[in-house]
Order: C-alpha cells, then structure tokens, then sequence
C-alpha cells in the first residue's frame, strides 16, 4: 500500500504533494483532537455525575441524617430538661423537622427532574417515608406527655417505640447515603477507566501520527530531491554559472533522469555545443569579411588605374579626331586645286608632300591609338577576372553578400562591354590604317606621274573624292570611338564607387564579426 501511495504521490505535483500531506497532518490532528473532546467529554460527564448528583443526593441524605440524629437527642432533651426550657427544645425539634422536609422536597425534585432516582434510591426514600411517618406521631406523643407532666411515660414511649424507630430510621439514611457513595465510587473508577484508556489511546494516536509526519517529511525530501535532483543550493550555483557565461562548470554527482539538474544539464551540453558552431561560423565570417575589405580595396585601386587610361586614351582620341578633321579640310583642298592644277602644278606638288606627310601622322596616330586598344581590352581582361573573384567570395559570404554578388555581375558586365569596344575600335583602326596606306600609295604614284597630271586629273580627281568620303568615314568612326570611350570612361566610374561601397560592407561586415566574436568571448566553453 505504501509503494501505490508513493506512486501516486511521483505523479502528482510538488504543491499538490505537500498539500495532500498537510491535509494528512491535519487530519490527525483533528482525529486527536475528536478523540480528546470524546474522552474528556466521558470523564467530564463523570464528574458531573459524582458531584452534581450523586454529591448533592448523599449531602441530602447527610442533612437528613443529622435532622434525625439532633432530633433524637433533643427528644432525648425534652425528658431530660425542666419546664422552662421545654418550649425551646420543642422549638429545636420543630425547626429540625424543618430542615429535614427542606431536604426531602430538594430529593423529591430531583426524582421528579430529569436526574432522576435509581430503584434502589426510591425504595430507600420509600422505606425513609414510612420510617418517618412511623416516629413523628411518637415523637409529638413524647413531647406531650413530657408537657403533660407524665415523664416517666414519655421515658417508657422513648426507650420502647421511639428509640427503635430512631436507629432504624438513621440506618435507612446510613443505607442511601452509602448507595450514592457507591455510585460515587463507581462513577470515579469509570472516569479513572477513561483516563487510563484515554492516556494509552493518545500515546497510541501521538505515536501514529508521529511516524506518519516523519514518513510524509521523508516522502517531501525525496520527492523534492529526485524532481531537482540535486540540493536546491548546488543547483543554482550551477544554473547562476550558466547565467554568467560560465558553461565550463559542472556538478560532481550524477543526475537522475527527468530531474531539473539532468534537463540542466543536457542544455548546458547543448549550449556549449551550440556555441563552439557559432564560434567556428564567426571566425569563417571574420576571414571572408577580411577577404572582401582586400579585394574591394584592390579593385579600387584597379578601377583607378582603369580611370587613368580611359582618360589618357580619350586625349589620344581626341587627337586623332583633330587629325582627321585635318585630313578632310586637306581633301577639300586637293578637291578645290585639282580644278586649278594646270595652273598651280608646283602647288600641287608641294601638296601632296604634305599629303604624304600627313599620311604618315595618320598612320603612326592610328598605331598609337592601336596600342592604346590593346590596353583597354587588357584592362577590360582584368576586370572580368576581378568580377569573378568578387562572384567567388559574394558566394562564400551567402546571404551578407548577395548584394555583393550583383555589384560584381555588373562589374563583370561593364568590362565585357568594354572588350566589345575596345575590340570594335581596333578593327576600325585597322580598316583605316589600310585605307590611309592606300593612300599614302596614290600620293606615292601621283609624285612619280606629275608629269601625267594633266592627264591623269580626272583620275586624281576621283582619288581626292575617295578621300574625302574615307576622311567623313573616319570622322563617324571617331566619334563612334568617343561615344564608346566615354561611355567606358563613367562604367569604370560607376565601378568605383561600386568598390568603394563594397569596401564599406565589407567593412560593417567585419565590424559585426568582431561584434559577435566580443559577445562570445563571455562564454566559457
């Protein structure tokens, strides 16, 4: 029975537990209680009987008995004392009398009271009435005689009649009073009966409850300790360790399973666990954070030094525009002098040197500006493979550096399109290059024939007319090369402030590793 109470104690919880314990005290302490006022109750209504009835009966019968006993000796008096202190005696038996009729109609009322009268008690009383209504007619018999002079009479009615019926009447009123003396006894041995019983059922009781107090404190402790599973004190120095960071702690004994010490426990291995990730994580997010701050840094620098050769590409442009332009307004010339060439033949000659001159300008410029391409196609090579890199750590990072990833796509984009430009420049410079040669090759034919300028103007005509058309082709081409070099010159711009943005992830990126690296360090794995 105790292994099931114990059972059903494990299942229930701690507050209910200790209020079914108390309720256990309580209740053996109101079984006490009960069977104190139960006991108490039956000596108290011993003693009420001993002294509120059976007392106040044998003090009755005592008043009875000394009415008897002092009437018997005033009797005795009224033979014995003269004529003039007879009325007084007779005075002493009447009030006598008085106080024995006083104290029969006190035990008529309690016989006829709730009390009541046992039937021994009311076959005395009965022997006691008829006993007296036996001697009072002698005794008023005696007293007259005695005040009629007639002493020797009196003495003879006393001694014969009235004496017996004297002893005979105290022995009745010895009788009763012994009886309530007996109900006295019997009702003391009751209640000292009850005592004793009363003292054996209390040590009993005190003992029961005793062990059940002792076995419920027990019952209390061990419940409490198997649900924590240790001392409430070890427990929170090892739950305020936690708290504080301090996951290095431990407790030297062992924890019951489903105990508050064992769930403690496994959350502490759990965050220790959980913490040593979070630590691998932070240190592989402060070394791509770094990564990130040098390559953004370095592709700064490179979209600087790709500003710079935009720019130094541009003025080369420029001068080349300036050339051409020059080149056209020379057609125009030779257009306007071969109309007058018979005239101006010297002239002519003097202009084609400078034809030729300027062909070679063309030509060494369209070299430069060939160059020039050639760099611009290896800057544009560059930043491609720095758009990869970048792509690379963007998808190391995850999630921190998606926006990242797309600075980089576009990055890649601009120089993809800056190849194309520099790639298309460079197959027009070569068209015009071969263009300018041919050129260079009239002019070269036209020195060794001046002789046949006359008839050969038609011809020349024609070539100055081809020049002119291939000089408005440069000038388009040109300004094709502007447009594609300015535009190249804002993407490299655009590419910077790009780095330079990047570079300010990167470094908030790596101001938070550091953050999360400082929060941590408070913890003591």
């Amino acid at each position: 029975m105790l292994a099931a109470v114990r059972d059903y104690l494990q299942r229930v919880s701690i507050g209910g537990r200790i209020v079914i314990c108390f309720a256990l005290v309580l209740v053996l302490v109101l079984v006490l209680v009960g069977v104190s006022v139960w006991q108490v109750e039956k000596i108290n209504s011993s003693l009420e009987q001993i002294n509120d009835v059976n007392n106040v009966k044998q003090q009755l019968a005592v008043d009875l008995r000394g009415s008897v006993h002092d009437r018997a000796i005033a009797l005795r008096d009224v033979l014995l004392v003269d004529s003039a202190a007879l009325p007084a005696v007779v005075r002493d038996i009447e009030r006598l009398g008085g106080d024995y009729q006083r104290a029969w109609q006190h035990l008529e009322q309690l016989r006829a009271g709730q009390v009541g009268l046992s039937a021994q008690e009311q076959t005395l009383l009965h022997q006691l009435a008829t006993t007296e209504s036996q001697t009072l007619p002698l005794m008023r018999q005696i007293i007259a005689l005695r005040e009629a002079g007639q002493s020797g009479a009196a003495a003879q009615l006393l001694l014969q009649q009235a004496g017996p019926h004297f002893v005979t009447w105290l022995k009745q009123i010895n009788a009763f009073i012994s009886v309530e003396e007996g109900y006295s006894n019997a009702q003391t041995q009751l209640a000292r009966g009850v005592s004793e019983h009363f003292r054996f059922l209390m040590l009993i009781l005190a003992g029961l409850a005793a062990a059940t107090v002792v076995w419920i404190a027990r019952s209390i402790r061990r419940t409490i300790r198997v649900t924590l599973g240790a001392e409430p004190v070890a427990l929170r120095r090892l739950i305020n360790a936690i708290a504080q960071g301090d996951l290095q702690y431990r407790l030297a004994q062992s924890a019951a399973p489903g105990s508050i010490l064992a769930t403690t426990q496994a959350m502490q291995s759990a965050l220790t666990h959980l913490l040593g990730q979070v630590k691998n994580s932070e240190q592989q997010l402060a070394g791509v954070s770094q990564g990130l701050t040098s390559g953004s840094g370095e592709l700064a620098a490179r979209s600087d030094s790709q500003s710079s050769s935009i720019q130094q590409t541009a003025a080369a442009i420029a001068q080349f525009a300036a050339a051409v332009k020059r080149n056209s307004e020379n057609a125009a010339q030779a257009d306007s002098l071969v109309a007058d060439a018979g005239e101006q033949v010297s002239e002519g000659s003097r202009v084609i040197h400078d034809v030729v001159a300027d062909m070679e300008l063309i030509i060494k410029d369209s070299a430069e500006i060939s160059d020039i391409t050639q760099i611009i196609e290896s800057i544009a090579f560059q930043t491609n493979i720095l758009a990869l890199n970048a792509a690379v750590e963007a998808a190391r990072a995850g999630s921190q550096g998606r926006g990242f990833a797309v600075v980089a796509s576009e990055v890649r984009a601009l120089a993809q399109r800056s190849s194309l430009a520099a790639r298309d420049i460079g197959q027009l410079l070569a068209k015009s290059v071969q263009r300018v040669r041919r050129n260079a090759d009239s002019v070269d034919s036209a020195a060794s024939c001046m002789a046949r300028i006359d008839a050969a103007m038609l011809q020349v005509k024609q070539a100055v007319n081809l020049i002119s058309a291939d000089s408005a082709e440069q000038a388009g081409t040109v300004d094709g090369v502007v447009s594609a070099v300015a535009f190249m010159d804002e993407s490299i711009r655009q590419n910077a402030a790009l780095s330079e943005q990047l570079a300010g992830d990167a470094r908030a990126l790596e101001g938070h590793a550091q953050e999360l690296h400082g929060s941590i360090d408070r913890f003591r794995i």
